[in-house]
């Protein structure tokens, strides 16, 4: 199901002028009549909850490392980052949604894996000695270049360099200090460090922690009002209007051109469309024999033609 949501639009439909400090109230109010907004409601109101999620991540067993997304504990929940770059935005998103969900009572991990034997099995080796996490880090980074800004691949390394076990909890707190001022430059740097509270190296190697709550001035179990506050998510703003594009059109104004005026009307079945801020939802993978280490190509849309076509896949 697709929700598209325009304030301005849901107001004009309610034939009401909004003021500024309740326009996101009168929105939703105006919404309750739309079908699409109900039966996403429906669904809503159904589910069974954070809880039983959580027990259900938690009972989940598998002898395959690498089968498994998320790592429940007594007190801290992590999930697997397979890698630093283009590839991580599922990743981002995970721990995003985990951190939104689980941070006002336990601890948010990410688990950076390092092992990747003939770029499979990413998680399915466990280290046996500090100076092969310190090569597997190095490799692991090779691979990810581009992902992540240097700074944060020397720091890292400087830290790794520090530990002297495997088990070592390295404090974190300092470097998400000293570059306080451009960690929301980089999508994957602003994940790590405003949503975990720490990331280990593979799942048998070291911890980097930190917290979180320092970085946007809070002393709460719940951050996310202070996160709020502090990047001014609290601020009220009046909806952007609705336009005409004259001037310029980006990627997401030609998908949804390309899905609407052209494949659909003629009779093209739909398979993925990469939605406005997304990364495209359905990947080609060119090369399987490299298991997951092979290169993702992610196209905005991708249909099946009509059966009369000669064209297998558009």
């Amino acid at each position: 199901m697709r929700l598209i949501f325009s304030p301005a639009y849901s107001l004009k439909l309610a034939g009401e002028k909004y003021a500024e400090k309740d326009w996101f109230k009168r929105s939703l109010a105006a919404l309750k009549n739309d079908h699409s907004y109900q039966a996403y409601r429906k669904q809503v109101d159904v589910a069974t909850g954070v809880q039983v999620l959580l027990e259900t991540w938690k009972n989940r067993r598998s002898k395959n490392l690498n089968k498994l997304r998320y790592f429940v504990k007594d007190h801290f929940i992590a999930a697997k980052i397979n890698r630093f770059s283009h590839a991580m935005d599922p990743d981002r998103g995970i721990l995003t949604f985990i951190s939104f969900l689980f941070s006002q009572t336990c601890q948010v991990f990410g688990i950076y894996a390092l092992v990747r034997p003939r770029g499979n099995g990413l998680m399915k080796q466990d280290l046996k000695t500090i100076e092969e996490m310190r090569d597997k880090l190095s490799t692991a980074f090779e691979m990810d270049k581009g992902g992540i800004p240097d700074w944060l691949i020397d720091e890292c390394k400087q830290a790794a360099k520090k530990a002297q076990s495997l088990d070592e909890i390295i404090d974190f707190q300092p470097v998400w200090e000293k570059y306080n001022a451009v960690l929301i430059e980089n999508k994957v740097v602003m994940t790590l460090a405003y949503f975990l509270d720490g990331i280990y190296l593979n799942h048998n190697g070291i911890c980097l922690k930190w917290d979180k709550r320092k970085l946007v001035n809070s002393t709460s179990t719940n951050f996310l009002p202070a996160f709020s506050a502090s990047f001014g998510f609290s601020n009220y703003t009046e909806p952007m209007p609705i336009i005409e594009v004259v001037d310029e059109v980006d990627e997401d104004e030609v998908t949804y051109t390309i899905v609407h005026k052209v494949l659909i009307p003629n009779g093209f079945q739909i398979v993925s469309v990469s939605y406005p801020g997304s990364q495209g939802g359905g990947a080609v993978l060119p090369n399987p024999e490299l298991g997951k280490a092979q290169p993702r190509e992610y196209p905005d849309v991708i249909a099946l033609p009509p059966a009369n076509s000669t064209i297998d896949v558009v």
